[in-house]
Formats: C-alpha cells, sequence, structure tokens
C-alpha cells in the first residue's frame, strides 16, 4: 500500500487472495487509514509516530485486522517532511521481522528516486539556462545532450544536432584523443563550425568525461567569436 501523509490509500498492488481480502477490511483506494479514525495500525502508526512500524494480530486495534500482519515505513521528501508512507500486509501467520527491513529500505529507496528526479530537472534547467552552447558526447562520439544556446549559435534544429557528426562540423580535432589520453582537453580555441555550408567562428573549449578513472565522452563548450571579443573588449577598455 502507498499512503499519503494523512493516511489516505493511495495505491495498492497485490496477489488476487490477498487483494480480496484487503477489501473485505477496507483497505481500499481513498479510504483513510489513520490511527485516530482505524486505532493502532502499522500504517497510520507510523505516521504518527513519524517512524517505521510493524503490527501483528491483536496488536491492531481492530479485531478484523488480528488475522494480519502489517509493516509500514514512513516516506519524505527532499527536505525530511513527512509525505506519506509505504505498508506491506499479509497474513499473521507470515509474519517475519526481516519484512519491516525490507519496507523500510523501499521507503529508502522512494526518497531516493525522488531526490533524483529533482537533480535531473534542477541539472536540465541549468543544462538550458547556460549562456554557451554546450554538447555532450559519449566514447562513440554521438551527440548525447546539446543545449538551446548551442542550436541557436549553430542554426539548427534539435533533430538536426542529435544527428549531427561532431568530426564533420569541427573539422581538424582528433576527438578520439580526447578519449584515450588522460588530462587532454581545449581551453579558450578559436575554431570554426561548418554547419550547412556555413562557417561560424567560435571560441571552444573541450572537456573529456572521466568516470572510474576512464574518459567516457566529452564535454563542448563554446560562444561565437564576436560575443567573446565583445566581453573582452568591455572589461578592459579597448576598442
Amino acid at each position: 500500500f502507498l499512503v499519503d501523509k494523512e493516511g489516505y490509500i493511495i495505491d495498492i498492488i497485490g496477489d488476487k487472495d490477498i487483494m480480496e481480502s484487503a477489501e473485505e477490511l477496507n483497505f481500499l483506494k481513498g479510504e483513510l487509514w489513520s490511527e485516530k479514525v482505524v486505532g493502532t495500525n502499522a500504517i497510520g502508526t507510523a505516521l504518527y509516530l513519524n517512524k517505521p512500524v510493524q503490527t501483528i494480530g491483536a496488536e491492531h486495534y481492530g479485531i478484523n485486522q488480528h488475522s494480519w500482519t502489517c509493516s509500514a515505513a514512513p516516506i519524505y521528501d527532499e527536505d525530511d517532511n513527512l509525505i506519506g508512507c509505504i505498508n506491506m500486509s499479509g497474513n499473521y501467520y507470515n509474519a517475519h521481522s526481516h519484512t519491516l527491513g525490507i519496507v523500510t529500505a523501499a521507503a529508502q529507496s522512494i526518497q531516493k528516486q525522488m531526490e533524483l528526479a529533482i537533480s535531473y530537472r534542477l541539472l536540465n534547467v541549468t543544462f538550458d539556462s547556460i549562456s554557451e552552447g554546450m554538447i555532450v558526447m559519449n566514447e562513440q562520439m554521438k551527440i548525447k545532450r546539446i543545449n538551446g544556446q548551442a542550436l541557436k549559435i549553430l542554426n539548427i534544429s534539435l533533430e538536426e544536432a542529435m544527428n549531427m557528426e561532431i568530426s564533420h562540423v569541427l573539422k581538424g580535432i582528433d576527438f578520439y584523443k580526447f578519449i584515450k589520453a588522460e588530462n587532454k582537453f581545449l581551453n579558450n580555441i578559436e575554431w570554426d563550425f561548418s554547419i550547412n555550408n556555413e562557417r561560424i567562428k567560435c571560441v571552444i573549449n573541450i572537456l573529456p568525461l572521466n568516470r572510474k578513472e576512464k574518459n567516457s565522452g566529452m564535454v563542448i563548450t563554446f560562444s561565437k567569436v564576436e560575443a567573446v571579443h565583445k566581453l573582452v573588449n568591455k572589461f578592459a577598455g579597448y576598442k
């Protein structure tokens, strides 16, 4: 059972027999299983005590639940606010202390997945808000990500970009050297992108992606030469 912070059941999965038994106990989507409403039960008590709880047989307040064992663990958001809980229930004669550990691990897994989803959203926003063009490639030199500024500078669509051969548009750079060599990178060199019979003069940086002591791709960042020159002139006071 997946339950919100108030104790309302929002999702249920289980085999046919146990689901039929759950229905008889009003273990249904939308039903409220708080401790205030139902009395001592794993869901409501875990939410009330704000910690994992296992209830077996007659530990349940409701006599109809005495044939059940339930294990519940709270779920928190990235700011440690209680947002719900996950519960596993079954026949009381199958009760096992390890079930509570499984449920607690499941709650922690849910939290990690939510943190990951939030991190991905944050990274996506950051990636597209960067003022430079950015291209991320894997070790086969295939483009995996490209931001909006890169598309704007190169004046191409996302579909065109994802099918682009980087060695064809940045001619004269041996990209495989960057994959094979350690600590090899390029900083602030002027180079032309050759796109649709047009040469776009840019200042580029190439940085390998190192993972587990192995280069697994690279990141290319770039700006139009004139934009860089304007910035330099602004700070240096040149004309």
